[in-house]
């Protein structure tokens, strides 16, 4: 039951973000907790597998995520919340995107979030043919003064970004 710290979720959300981590790991850290039998990882790894798919655990009562032993009240709760959150969010109204021009766009754009970083950061701006900006991803975290980001891992994040917005749209 017990894991390596590294290996926790919550210490690898802060170590390499949410998005590398699996559906099971960010409803875990939710659950903070597991059962007398199981630890919050699989524990969340069962309810998953329970309901499929996260798109029918949202449409889930509260009764129906209690159905899942060692899902209570409170564990059904958070669940609902936190889709809820993420139903919110995709609906949201995103304000209109941010045109870059110029290098002082991009800074206008960045420095303050920047100003919160302890270490450096390479950012890469993903821009549209109008020079939108689309997203803005990391690539690369490094120590007080220095972060290396070579050529193929920005490359990488620019086409896997590309895919998912091509395979976004031709959903819709």
């Amino acid at each position: 039951r017990e894991m390596p710290e590294q290996e926790r979720p919550r210490e690898r959300l802060a170590q390499v973000g949410p998005e590398a981590l699996r559906d099971a790991e960010l409803l875990a850290i939710l659950f903070r907790t597991g059962t007398q039998q199981e630890g919050a990882v699989a524990l969340a790894e069962r309810v998953l597998r329970y309901f499929d798919n996260l798109r029918v655990m949202a449409r889930a009562s509260l009764e129906e995520l209690q159905q899942v032993k060692g899902v209570g009240p409170v564990k059904a709760i958070e669940i609902q919340a936190a889709l809820e959150l993420g139903k919110r969010l995709a609906v949201h109204n995103a304000p209109r995107r941010v045109k870059i021009g110029s290098a002082a766009d991009v800074a206008a754009l960045l420095m303050v979030k920047f100003k919160e970083y302890e270490v450096e950061h390479f950012k890469s701006l993903l821009l549209n043919r109008k020079n939108e900006v689309l997203k803005v991803v990391t690539v690369s975290r490094g120590s007080m003064d220095a972060t290396l980001a070579p050529p193929s891992e920005v490359f990488r994040q620019a086409v896997r970004e590309a895919s998912l917005l091509e395979s976004t749209l031709e959903r819709e």
